[in-house]
Formats: C-alpha cells, sequence, structure tokens
C-alpha cells in the first residue's frame, strides 16, 4: 500500500529537515522546498510516481512566495494536494486567511516538542482545520490563573 506523500516547505533548514524527520514514518517526504516558489515548481513538476503530492506543510513566511501565495497557486493550477499552513505564532489573522486560502490547517511552530508531531499528523489525517496545539493552550491557561508576579 502506497504512504500518503508529502513536501515541506520552510526557509529554515533545521525547521524543514525537522518536520520531514517528524512525518517520515507515516508519510513518504517528495520534496523538500526553501521558498513558496520552489514549492509551486515543485508540486507542478514530480516524478510520474508522485504527479500530485497528497500533501504540503508550508511555512507562512518564506521568500519569493509566502505560504499564502505558494497556497494560491497550488490550487489555481488544479492541483488536489492538501496544503497546512504552518507559522511561528497562533495569529489570528493569519488563522482567518488560513480559512478563507482553503488550507485544510494551521498549525503553530511553538508548540511544545512533544505536540507538535501530534498536531501535523492530525492536520495531515485532516482531523481538524485549526491546531493550537494542548501544551500552547495549556500554557496560557495556565498564565491567566497564575500571572506573574510583578
Amino acid at each position: 500500500m502506497r504512504r500518503p506523500s508529502v513536501i515541506v516547505a520552510d526557509d529554515d533548514d533545521y525547521i524543514r529537515d525537522l518536520v520531514a524527520r517528524m512525518v517520515a514514518t507515516d508519510y513518504e517526504v517528495v520534496a523538500l522546498a526553501r521558498n513558496g516558489q520552489q514549492l509551486v515548481d515543485m508540486a507542478k513538476n514530480l516524478t510520474p510516481d508522485h504527479a500530485i503530492p497528497d500533501h504540503a506543510i508550508v511555512d507562512i513566511s518564506m521568500p519569493w512566495l509566502n505560504g499564502f501565495e505558494a497556497l494560491d497557486q497550488i490550487k489555481e493550477s488544479g492541483l488536489t494536494t492538501k496544503v497546512i499552513l504552518f507559522t511561528e505564532k497562533m495569529n489570528p489573522i493569519y488563522v482567518t486567511y488560513t480559512m478563507e486560502h482553503r488550507a485544510i490547517a494551521h498549525v503553530v511552530k511553538t508548540a511544545g516538542a512533544e505536540d507538535l508531531p501530534l498536531a501535523l499528523r492530525a492536520a495531515l489525517d485532516g482531523e481538524t482545520s485549526v491546531l493550537s496545539t494542548t501544551s500552547v493552550q495549556y500554557r496560557l491557561k495556565r498564565a491567566k490563573r497564575n500571572p506573574v508576579p510583578e
């Protein structure tokens, strides 16, 4: 049985490689892109075995094309690739754009190390549309209950 394919796009080499390793046990990582334009080109021109990648994990803030622009070009080209937007912080504007641009999920990079793989897998499996992971939610609730004394 063929594993679902994924492209990982992030301008940070460390993050890109880390994410690829995190999902490689369940998904076939077919390409790594350093910017939005490279992502779009790779998604359109993969080998015949992977003519259309199943998923793309895409950093929002990248050079050449940002994640939203790359997502738009992927959708406009008719590819059925499901895009997960991946970002530094839970910004309500980014979440709104994620939904407007028809991405399947918004995952926050700053989630705890134990939660990030779970959040990515949940997004790849289509379980939710916005993931502000458990550890992030817990830390925010805890901070509100127990503010740091001045």
